[in-house]
């Protein structure tokens, strides 16, 4: 930090207002947060780029781009409409599925006691 303030004194200032936990690789946390997912995910768009690495920066991004693209819509192109009634529905011959099952809801039960209907006013 010596050589720093010698080279210039607000840089110095500036790493002594904050923790070293934040700039020092020294203090850094060895424990993971989510490198498991973050790894797959680097590796797995790294695979689908792998060709696209070998062109030029303008056709590289070009061909992400058209990569991207072409995922979102094989993503969201199987579209299902809404149809306003049952008349063009294909009846399958299995049973209707049933109502939800209503019951008491799991929680913490009520402070006050249920009170019986002649204690009703």
């Amino acid at each position: 930090m010596v050589e720093l303030a010698g080279i210039d004194q607000d840089v110095a200032k500036w790493f002594h207002d904050k923790p070293p936990a934040e700039w020092s690789r020294a203090f850094f946390s060895t424990v993971p947060k989510c490198d498991t997912l973050l790894d797959n995910l680097c590796e797995n768009f790294n695979s689908k780029i792998l060709a696209a690495k070998e062109l030029g920066i303008v056709s590289m991004v070009k061909w992400q781009r058209l990569y991207l693209l072409n995922t979102y819509l094989a993503c969201y192109s199987p579209t299902i409409h809404p149809i306003s009634v049952q008349i063009p529905w294909v009846d399958t011959k299995k049973l209707a599925p049933l109502p939800p099952n209503y019951g008491r809801p799991a929680g913490r039960p009520k402070k006050r006691r249920r009170k019986s209907a002649d204690e009703i006013q």
